[in-house]
């Protein structure tokens, strides 16, 4: 949210969420990011296939 205009890729958000050691589970990502677009809207998390996730910055 801090730079809509950046893709962040699923493991620079793997990193910000867990601790060096920690088992990551494999859908986790995908799971933060439904809950997120249910909360702040659907349109607002854009996914870029290959790469990551935006924010959409038509909203």
């Amino acid at each position: 949210m801090q730079n809509p205009q950046h893709i962040v890729t699923r493991e620079q958000l793997e990193e910000s969420l867990y601790a060096w050691g920690d088992e990551i589970e494999s859908n986790a990502i995908e799971v933060f990011i439904y809950q997120l677009r249910k909360k702040i809207g659907n349109q607002s998390i854009k996914t870029i296939r290959g790469l990551g996730y935006r924010m959409n910055q038509e909203n």
